[in-house]
Protein backbone atom coordinates (compact mmCIF):
# COMPACT_ATOMS: atom_id res chain seq x y z
CA UNK A 1 0.00 0.00 0.00
CA UNK A 2 1.37 3.59 -0.95
CA UNK A 3 2.42 5.52 2.17
CA UNK A 4 3.76 9.09 2.86
CA UNK A 5 7.12 7.40 3.74
CA UNK A 6 6.87 6.44 -0.10
CA UNK A 7 6.41 9.53 -1.46
CA UNK A 8 9.20 11.23 0.54
CA UNK A 9 11.19 8.61 -0.89
CA UNK A 10 10.29 9.13 -4.57
CA UNK A 11 10.41 12.66 -3.75
CA UNK A 12 13.81 12.85 -2.03
CA UNK A 13 15.65 10.22 -4.56
CA UNK A 14 17.71 11.99 -7.04
CA UNK A 15 18.67 10.51 -9.99
CA UNK A 16 18.98 10.91 -13.82
CA UNK A 17 17.36 9.70 -15.90
CA UNK A 18 13.88 9.14 -13.72
CA UNK A 19 11.47 7.48 -15.39
CA UNK A 20 7.91 7.18 -14.37
CA UNK A 21 4.98 5.10 -15.70
CA UNK A 22 1.26 5.03 -14.58
CA UNK A 23 -1.29 2.39 -16.15
CA UNK A 24 -4.77 1.11 -15.40
CA UNK A 25 -4.81 -2.61 -14.61
CA UNK A 26 -7.32 -5.19 -13.21
CA UNK A 27 -7.46 -8.24 -11.61
CA UNK A 28 -8.73 -10.28 -13.83
CA UNK A 29 -6.42 -12.36 -16.25
CA UNK A 30 -7.96 -10.50 -19.62
CA UNK A 31 -7.06 -7.02 -18.02
CA UNK A 32 -3.84 -7.92 -16.40
CA UNK A 33 -2.97 -9.29 -20.27
CA UNK A 34 -3.61 -6.34 -21.45
CA UNK A 35 -1.79 -4.31 -18.56
CA UNK A 36 1.14 -6.41 -19.61
CA UNK A 37 1.08 -5.88 -23.59
CA UNK A 38 0.51 -1.95 -22.80
CA UNK A 39 3.48 -1.62 -20.35
CA UNK A 40 5.76 -3.19 -23.38
CA UNK A 41 4.15 -0.54 -25.85
CA UNK A 42 5.04 2.09 -23.01
CA UNK A 43 8.29 1.12 -22.86
CA UNK A 44 9.34 1.29 -26.53
CA UNK A 45 8.13 4.81 -26.21
CA UNK A 46 10.15 5.41 -22.92
CA UNK A 47 13.19 4.28 -25.39
CA UNK A 48 11.75 6.80 -27.91
CA UNK A 49 11.98 9.51 -25.36
CA UNK A 50 15.20 8.83 -23.41
CA UNK A 51 17.32 8.68 -26.38
CA UNK A 52 16.01 12.11 -27.62
CA UNK A 53 17.90 13.40 -24.25
CA UNK A 54 20.28 10.47 -23.25
CA UNK A 55 23.52 8.68 -24.63
CA UNK A 56 22.95 4.25 -24.58
CA UNK A 57 25.71 4.37 -21.95
CA UNK A 58 22.48 6.34 -19.45
CA UNK A 59 19.92 4.67 -20.75
CA UNK A 60 21.26 1.40 -20.38
CA UNK A 61 20.84 0.69 -16.26
CA UNK A 62 17.73 2.29 -16.09
CA UNK A 63 16.16 0.17 -18.95
CA UNK A 64 17.37 -2.73 -17.55
CA UNK A 65 15.51 -1.46 -14.02
CA UNK A 66 12.25 -1.21 -16.54
CA UNK A 67 12.36 -4.60 -18.12
CA UNK A 68 12.82 -6.50 -14.58
CA UNK A 69 8.92 -5.84 -14.31
CA UNK A 70 8.55 -7.31 -17.91
CA UNK A 71 8.02 -11.30 -16.86
CA UNK A 72 5.20 -12.88 -16.95
CA UNK A 73 4.06 -13.70 -13.07
CA UNK A 74 4.49 -10.10 -12.08
CA UNK A 75 1.30 -9.78 -13.90
CA UNK A 76 -0.33 -12.64 -12.61
CA UNK A 77 -2.11 -10.57 -9.87
CA UNK A 78 -2.68 -6.80 -10.06
CA UNK A 79 -4.76 -4.05 -8.72
CA UNK A 80 -6.77 -0.92 -10.42
CA UNK A 81 -3.51 0.57 -11.39
CA UNK A 82 0.23 0.53 -11.39
CA UNK A 83 2.66 2.98 -10.58
CA UNK A 84 6.33 2.19 -11.90
CA UNK A 85 9.62 4.36 -11.02
CA UNK A 86 13.11 3.58 -12.22
CA UNK A 87 16.26 5.35 -12.62
CA UNK A 88 20.06 3.76 -12.79
CA UNK A 89 19.98 0.91 -10.35
CA UNK A 90 16.60 1.64 -8.26
CA UNK A 91 13.21 0.25 -9.20
CA UNK A 92 9.98 0.73 -7.36
CA UNK A 93 6.59 -0.34 -7.89
CA UNK A 94 2.90 0.24 -6.19
CA UNK A 95 -0.04 -1.63 -7.11
CA UNK A 96 -2.50 0.89 -6.61
CA UNK A 97 -6.13 0.59 -5.25
CA UNK A 98 -7.13 3.87 -7.69
CA UNK A 99 -7.82 3.47 -11.80
CA UNK A 100 -4.83 6.15 -13.10
CA UNK A 101 -4.61 6.88 -16.72
CA UNK A 102 -1.87 5.87 -19.01
CA UNK A 103 1.13 8.18 -18.72
CA UNK A 104 4.82 8.00 -18.80
CA UNK A 105 7.08 10.90 -17.83
CA UNK A 106 11.04 11.18 -18.49
CA UNK A 107 12.55 13.64 -16.21
CA UNK A 108 15.16 14.48 -13.72
CA UNK A 109 13.32 13.30 -10.35
CA UNK A 110 10.02 11.57 -10.57
CA UNK A 111 6.21 12.50 -11.32
CA UNK A 112 4.59 12.01 -8.43
CA UNK A 113 1.38 13.93 -8.75
CA UNK A 114 -1.08 11.12 -8.94
CA UNK A 115 -0.28 9.59 -6.34
CA UNK A 116 -1.27 12.95 -4.18
CA UNK A 117 -5.54 12.13 -5.04
CA UNK A 118 -4.22 8.23 -3.24
CA UNK A 119 -3.07 9.92 -0.48
CA UNK A 120 -5.39 12.41 0.27
CA UNK A 121 -7.71 11.72 3.57
CA UNK A 122 -11.54 12.06 2.66
CA UNK A 123 -12.31 8.02 1.11
CA UNK A 124 -9.31 6.12 2.10
CA UNK A 125 -9.79 2.79 4.74
CA UNK A 126 -8.10 -0.22 5.55
CA UNK A 127 -10.68 -3.30 6.25
CA UNK A 128 -9.12 -6.33 7.90
CA UNK A 129 -10.98 -9.39 6.97
CA UNK A 130 -9.85 -11.89 9.80
CA UNK A 131 -11.17 -15.31 10.83
CA UNK A 132 -9.04 -18.31 12.03
CA UNK A 133 -8.23 -19.45 8.48
CA UNK A 134 -7.19 -16.19 7.10
CA UNK A 135 -6.45 -12.93 7.36
CA UNK A 136 -7.01 -10.67 3.97
CA UNK A 137 -6.31 -6.69 4.28
CA UNK A 138 -8.46 -4.93 2.00
CA UNK A 139 -7.61 -0.94 0.87
CA UNK A 140 -11.22 0.53 -0.05
CA UNK A 141 -12.53 3.96 -1.08
CA UNK A 142 -16.04 5.07 -1.97
CA UNK A 143 -15.86 2.83 -5.05
CA UNK A 144 -15.30 -0.81 -3.90
CA UNK A 145 -12.56 -2.56 -2.12
CA UNK A 146 -8.82 -4.06 -3.49
CA UNK A 147 -7.33 -6.94 -2.05
CA UNK A 148 -3.82 -6.15 -0.72
CA UNK A 149 -1.25 -8.73 -0.85
CA UNK A 150 0.01 -8.51 2.47
CA UNK A 151 3.15 -10.57 3.12
CA UNK A 152 4.48 -8.86 6.27
CA UNK A 153 1.13 -10.13 8.15
CA UNK A 154 0.55 -13.63 8.71
CA UNK A 155 -2.47 -15.19 6.61
CA UNK A 156 -3.88 -17.31 9.07
CA UNK A 157 -3.34 -18.22 12.76
CA UNK A 158 -1.31 -21.37 11.91
CA UNK A 159 1.40 -19.28 9.93
CA UNK A 160 1.02 -17.02 12.98
CA UNK A 161 1.97 -19.37 16.01
CA UNK A 162 3.21 -22.15 13.35
CA UNK A 163 0.22 -24.83 15.32
CA UNK A 164 2.10 -27.36 12.55
CA UNK A 165 4.83 -27.43 14.91
CA UNK A 166 2.79 -27.64 18.26
CA UNK A 167 2.55 -31.57 19.75
CA UNK A 168 -1.05 -31.14 21.27
CA UNK A 169 -2.10 -30.62 18.18
CA UNK A 170 -0.44 -33.12 15.97
CA UNK A 171 -2.57 -36.14 14.95
CA UNK A 172 -2.89 -38.53 17.77
CA UNK A 173 0.21 -37.12 19.45
CA UNK A 174 0.90 -36.57 23.38
CA UNK A 175 2.66 -34.01 25.46
CA UNK A 176 6.00 -34.39 26.99
CA UNK A 177 4.95 -36.41 29.84
CA UNK A 178 3.12 -38.95 27.32
CA UNK A 179 -0.05 -37.73 28.39
CA UNK A 180 -2.57 -35.86 26.36
CA UNK A 181 -3.33 -32.66 27.49
CA UNK A 182 -6.35 -31.64 29.52
CA UNK A 183 -9.21 -30.03 27.75
CA UNK A 184 -9.19 -26.46 29.86
CA UNK A 185 -5.44 -26.55 28.74
CA UNK A 186 -5.95 -27.04 25.19
CA UNK A 187 -8.38 -24.32 25.21
CA UNK A 188 -6.47 -21.75 27.01
CA UNK A 189 -3.31 -22.69 24.66
CA UNK A 190 -6.18 -22.12 21.87
CA UNK A 191 -6.79 -18.90 23.14
CA UNK A 192 -3.43 -17.54 23.52
CA UNK A 193 -2.38 -18.37 20.17
CA UNK A 194 -5.65 -16.23 18.76
CA UNK A 195 -3.95 -13.45 20.72
CA UNK A 196 -0.85 -13.73 18.94
CA UNK A 197 -2.32 -14.42 15.83
CA UNK A 198 -3.54 -10.90 16.52
CA UNK A 199 -0.74 -9.05 17.36
CA UNK A 200 1.17 -10.31 14.95
CA UNK A 201 -1.27 -8.81 12.17
CA UNK A 202 -1.45 -5.77 14.77
CA UNK A 203 1.99 -5.32 14.82
CA UNK A 204 2.62 -4.33 11.47
CA UNK A 205 -0.36 -2.68 10.37
CA UNK A 206 0.67 -0.14 13.37
CA UNK A 207 4.62 -0.43 12.18
CA UNK A 208 3.73 0.34 8.47
CA UNK A 209 0.20 2.66 8.40
CA UNK A 210 0.29 4.36 11.64
CA UNK A 211 1.42 7.23 10.25
CA UNK A 212 -0.84 7.69 7.71
CA UNK A 213 -3.63 7.83 9.91
CA UNK A 214 -6.18 5.37 7.87
CA UNK A 215 -8.85 4.23 9.46
CA UNK A 216 -9.12 0.75 9.82
CA UNK A 217 -12.13 -1.27 9.99
CA UNK A 218 -12.53 -5.51 11.54
CA UNK A 219 -14.96 -7.77 9.68
CA UNK A 220 -14.66 -11.01 11.63
CA UNK A 221 -17.07 -12.38 14.08
CA UNK A 222 -17.77 -11.36 17.72
CA UNK A 223 -15.20 -12.80 19.98
CA UNK A 224 -12.55 -11.70 17.49
CA UNK A 225 -13.56 -8.33 17.42
CA UNK A 226 -13.13 -7.86 21.03
CA UNK A 227 -9.74 -10.02 21.22
CA UNK A 228 -8.32 -7.25 18.52
CA UNK A 229 -9.93 -4.01 20.28
CA UNK A 230 -8.31 -5.48 23.79
CA UNK A 231 -4.52 -5.91 22.42
CA UNK A 232 -4.31 -3.47 19.05
CA UNK A 233 -2.10 -0.66 19.34
CA UNK A 234 -3.27 0.59 15.48
CA UNK A 235 -4.37 4.33 16.44
CA UNK A 236 -6.94 4.40 13.61
CA UNK A 237 -8.76 1.27 14.92
CA UNK A 238 -12.48 2.35 14.48
CA UNK A 239 -14.37 2.15 17.71
CA UNK A 240 -17.61 1.08 17.67
CA UNK A 241 -17.95 -0.55 14.71
CA UNK A 242 -17.31 -3.56 12.45
CA UNK A 243 -18.61 -5.82 10.03
CA UNK A 244 -20.07 -8.68 11.75
CA UNK A 245 -19.88 -12.35 11.00
CA UNK A 246 -17.32 -14.65 9.41
CA UNK A 247 -15.80 -12.51 6.22
CA UNK A 248 -14.70 -15.82 4.26
CA UNK A 249 -18.67 -16.27 3.69
CA UNK A 250 -18.52 -13.15 2.42
CA UNK A 251 -18.38 -11.41 -1.06
CA UNK A 252 -16.41 -8.36 -1.54
CA UNK A 253 -18.89 -6.50 -2.99
CA UNK A 254 -20.87 -7.43 0.55
CA UNK A 255 -17.98 -6.48 2.38
CA UNK A 256 -17.94 -3.03 1.19
CA UNK A 257 -21.36 -2.13 1.25
CA UNK A 258 -21.20 -3.12 4.90
CA UNK A 259 -18.21 -1.33 5.56
CA UNK A 260 -19.00 1.38 3.61
CA UNK A 261 -22.72 1.88 6.01
CA UNK A 262 -19.75 1.92 8.98
CA UNK A 263 -17.36 4.52 7.28
CA UNK A 264 -19.38 7.13 5.03
CA UNK A 265 -20.74 8.65 8.69
CA UNK A 266 -17.61 8.95 10.00
CA UNK A 267 -15.68 10.57 6.82
CA UNK A 268 -18.86 13.02 7.11
CA UNK A 269 -18.07 13.63 10.67
CA UNK A 270 -14.24 14.19 10.11
CA UNK A 271 -15.14 16.52 7.28
CA UNK A 272 -17.66 18.64 9.42
CA UNK A 273 -15.26 18.68 12.47
CA UNK A 274 -12.95 19.72 10.32
CA UNK A 275 -14.32 22.76 8.59
CA UNK A 276 -15.61 23.65 12.48
CA UNK A 277 -11.88 23.83 13.88
CA UNK A 278 -10.75 25.63 10.25
CA UNK A 279 -13.48 28.02 11.24
CA UNK A 280 -12.75 28.64 14.72
CA UNK A 281 -8.95 28.98 14.18
CA UNK A 282 -9.35 31.51 11.65
CA UNK A 283 -8.50 34.89 12.68
CA UNK A 284 -6.34 33.57 15.56
CA UNK A 285 -2.63 32.73 13.31
CA UNK A 286 -3.56 28.88 13.62
CA UNK A 287 -5.32 28.69 10.48
CA UNK A 288 -4.82 30.42 7.24
CA UNK A 289 -6.40 31.35 3.28
CA UNK A 290 -5.22 32.04 -0.29
CA UNK A 291 -2.50 30.34 -1.85
CA UNK A 292 0.49 32.70 -1.26
CA UNK A 293 0.10 32.56 2.67
CA UNK A 294 -0.91 28.81 2.86
CA UNK A 295 2.40 27.99 0.39
CA UNK A 296 4.79 29.80 2.55
CA UNK A 297 3.27 27.89 5.40
CA UNK A 298 3.43 24.22 3.88
CA UNK A 299 7.30 24.93 2.72
CA UNK A 300 7.85 25.62 6.69
CA UNK A 301 6.21 22.75 7.84
CA UNK A 302 3.50 24.19 9.78
CA UNK A 303 0.23 23.28 7.83
CA UNK A 304 -1.18 20.28 9.74
CA UNK A 305 -4.14 20.05 7.70
CA UNK A 306 -4.95 21.09 3.84
CA UNK A 307 -7.93 22.21 2.46
CA UNK A 308 -8.82 22.19 -1.13
CA UNK A 309 -11.71 23.07 -3.33
CA UNK A 310 -12.35 20.14 -5.66
CA UNK A 311 -11.90 20.92 -9.26
CA UNK A 312 -10.12 24.13 -8.89
CA UNK A 313 -6.69 24.55 -10.69
CA UNK A 314 -4.10 27.59 -10.39
CA UNK A 315 -1.43 27.58 -13.08
CA UNK A 316 2.26 29.07 -11.76
CA UNK A 317 5.68 27.98 -10.12
CA UNK A 318 6.23 27.62 -6.53
CA UNK A 319 9.69 28.09 -4.79
CA UNK A 320 10.19 25.28 -2.68
CA UNK A 321 12.93 26.78 -0.71
CA UNK A 322 11.22 30.01 0.30
CA UNK A 323 7.49 29.26 -0.16
CA UNK A 324 6.52 32.29 -2.67
CA UNK A 325 4.52 31.38 -5.65
CA UNK A 326 4.55 32.72 -9.15
CA UNK A 327 0.88 33.06 -10.22
CA UNK A 328 0.95 32.26 -14.37
CA UNK A 329 -2.01 32.94 -16.82
CA UNK A 330 -5.51 30.79 -17.24
CA UNK A 331 -3.67 28.77 -19.73
CA UNK A 332 0.03 27.37 -18.35
CA UNK A 333 2.85 27.67 -20.06
CA UNK A 334 5.67 24.55 -19.97
CA UNK A 335 7.24 25.70 -16.73
CA UNK A 336 3.79 26.01 -15.39
CA UNK A 337 2.67 23.62 -12.37
CA UNK A 338 -0.87 23.10 -10.69
CA UNK A 339 -0.22 25.34 -7.83
CA UNK A 340 -2.51 23.78 -5.62
CA UNK A 341 -1.22 19.84 -6.44
CA UNK A 342 2.37 21.55 -5.37
CA UNK A 343 1.37 22.82 -2.00
CA UNK A 344 -0.50 19.83 -1.16
CA UNK A 345 2.55 17.67 -2.37
CA UNK A 346 5.14 19.38 -0.28
CA UNK A 347 2.19 19.70 2.85
CA UNK A 348 2.76 15.53 2.74
CA UNK A 349 5.94 15.32 2.75
CA UNK A 350 6.13 17.33 6.12
CA UNK A 351 3.73 15.44 7.45
CA UNK A 352 0.55 16.91 6.82
CA UNK A 353 -2.46 15.69 5.69
CA UNK A 354 -4.77 16.59 2.28
CA UNK A 355 -8.25 17.72 2.13
CA UNK A 356 -10.06 17.66 -1.09
CA UNK A 357 -13.26 19.25 -0.33
CA UNK A 358 -16.32 19.65 -2.67
CA UNK A 359 -17.11 23.02 -3.59
CA UNK A 360 -20.96 22.96 -1.77
CA UNK A 361 -19.94 23.85 1.69
CA UNK A 362 -16.80 24.47 1.19
CA UNK A 363 -15.23 26.95 3.88
CA UNK A 364 -13.54 29.76 1.95
CA UNK A 365 -15.76 31.95 -0.60
CA UNK A 366 -12.89 33.68 -2.07
CA UNK A 367 -10.35 31.17 -2.12
CA UNK A 368 -9.44 27.57 -2.98
CA UNK A 369 -6.95 27.00 -0.29
CA UNK A 370 -7.28 26.77 3.15
CA UNK A 371 -5.07 25.59 5.82
CA UNK A 372 -5.08 24.88 10.10
CA UNK A 373 -1.48 25.25 11.20
CA UNK A 374 0.49 23.24 13.79
CA UNK A 375 1.71 26.75 15.72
Amino acid sequence: MLTKEDLRELIDHQAEPAVSIYLPTGPTHPEAEQARIRYKNLLREVRDNLHKLYTDREIGPVFAELERLSYEAFWNYQRRGLAVFASPGFLRYFKLGQKVPSLHVVADNFHTKPLIKILQMNRRFLLLALSEKRARLFEGDSEGLTERRAEEIPSSLQQAVGLWEQEPFRWGSFTATGMMPQASDLSKLWEAYKVEYIKAIDRELTKRLAGDRIPLVLACVEELYGLYRKSSEYPWLVEGGYVKGNPDHMGEEELHRKVWQIVEPLFQKRRARLIEEFSSKLGTGLAGQGLKEVARAAVEGRVSDLLLRDGQRIWGVLDRTTGKVFIGEEEPNPVDADLLDEVAEVTLIKGGDVWVLPKEGFPLNEHAVGAIYRW
